[in-house]
């Protein structure tokens, strides 16, 4: 704050204070109290504010300057009727100058001509007073603004997006619980990178969904069996409904949708579950069992459907291929349950009661999924190498495996009818 005595400043100046410099603002008159405080009370002063950027020393280092931001802030209007009937008209005087200058410029493109918005903008101006008289019930300013749009939205039209690299095979539209899919083929290049994983045997089961020869176990989280009091629930007031009526059909798509609900959270356990060894593991040994005459047992049926044994082997074929990984499938008939992992000694009475393996050869004990995983990759490994190995603990393969953390040599492959890769 700085005071000035106004008989010290000149006339002309006294007119216009703010001229004295143009970094002291406009003046204002001292307060009394001000005046008072500092001993110039009764007398004739002139308050000037000095303005931030003066006051700065020439030695101070500037801040940098940040630039503007643009916000938007969305208010909600509560207008009279006769505001709403103004608001009416003017976004109707709004959409008809839009409508009409897109019209404009589709016919100059059909003659070959390339029209400007403010060309366009000048020709609806010379002919509204005559052609839509109107026009003049509102501001001027609503069709002038969609002149801007519409400039706007032919930069973003002729903005050219990059093309992707994919090539667009096919599209398939479905209906799943009464939602709509689209489910598009792209075909793209893919390099096969080199995978540094090891080897690992799968067991699958109903207990425990998946069993690695590494002692990694993924249980089986039973989806279908957890929400079955609801499917249960449902599926009775559906067989209460008129079949064909309104009601009927609400309860059959709560139905559906509850079926599909449980469909996608076995697809995301299977998923993670496989992605995760398909990242992991250079080599998969996987059983390939015979899921369709499983079904056929009436007490496993259900069991059986909700493990999705098929739906893990479809998923671990395409997954290894994409890592750069292989799935080696080994024979259902292989009995790899009964065949102890570190003698070779088989036990023909094996029941499915006994879930801890004990050789009586050579007394090794150990889970019976784990021995069977350990099984499998020893026949997984001996079908990649076509060499026979007798057992897995402690040895080193043809393939130069002597762990999970190993890597297998690379062998030439071609697919199937069935799509499963061979040797």
């Amino acid at each position: 704050m700085y005071a000035w005595k106004q008989q010290s400043i000149p006339s002309c100046v006294c007119a216009k204070p703010h001229a004295i410099c143009s970094n002291w603002s406009r003046s204002y008159p001292m307060k009394a109290w001000w005046r008072r405080l500092i001993g110039l009370h009764g007398k004739n002063w002139l308050v000037f504010r000095k303005s931030r950027k003066s006051q700065m020393l020439p030695c101070t280092k500037r801040r940098k300057e940040v630039p503007d931001v643009k916000r938007s802030h969305v208010i909600r209007l509560h207008p009279t009727p006769e505001q709403e009937v103004y608001f009416r008209k003017a976004c109707g005087v709004a959409r008809h100058a839009y409508n009409w200058a897109l019209a404009r410029w589709k016919d100059s493109r059909a003659e070959g001509k390339w029209a400007k918005i403010k060309d366009l903008k000048a020709e609806y101006n010379r002919i509204k007073g005559e052609q839509f008289p109107w026009c003049s019930e509102v501001t001027k300013c609503a069709p002038e603004q969609e002149f801007r749009h519409l400039g706007q939205a032919f930069d973003n039209y002729w903005r050219m997006k990059k093309e992707g690299t994919g090539k667009i095979m096919s599209a398939v539209i479905s209906s799943r619980a009464g939602w709509w899919f689209v489910s598009i083929a792209v075909e793209v290049e893919h390099d096969v990178p080199t995978h540094n994983g090891g080897a690992v045997g799968i067991d699958l089961g109903i207990k425990t969904l998946a069993t690695c020869s590494d002692g990694a176990v993924f249980e089986n989280q039973k989806h279908y069996r957890q929400s079955l009091g609801r499917i249960k629930s449902l599926s009775k007031g559906l067989s209460r409904k008129g079949e064909g009526s309104q009601n009927w059909g609400k309860h059959a798509r709560k139905l559906a949708k509850a079926h599909y609900r449980i469909a996608c959270q076995r697809q995301g356990t299977l998923h993670k579950m496989t992605t995760s060894l398909a990242r992991r593991y250079a080599l998969v040994g996987l059983e390939d069992l015979n899921t369709k005459g499983m079904l056929s047992n009436h007490c496993l049926a259900q069991a059986v459907s909700d493990a999705s044994f098929f739906e893990v082997k479809r998923q671990l074929l395409y997954k290894a291929e994409q890592y750069g990984g292989y799935v080696q499938l080994v024979s259902q008939w292989y009995p790899s349950s009964k065949i102890c992992h570190a003698c070779g000694w088989i036990k023909e009475d094996l029941t499915l009661d006994e879930r801890v393996w004990v050789c009586e050869q050579c007394g090794v004990i150990t889970e019976r999924d784990l021995n069977a995983a350990l099984n499998i990759r020893t026949e997984a490994l001996r079908l990649l190498t076509d060499v026979p190995v007798v057992a897995s603990s402690g040895q080193k393969f043809a393939c130069g495996a002597e762990s999970a953390g190993s890597r297998c040599v690379e062998s030439e492959t071609f697919c199937d009818e069935a799509g499963t890769r061979m040797l």
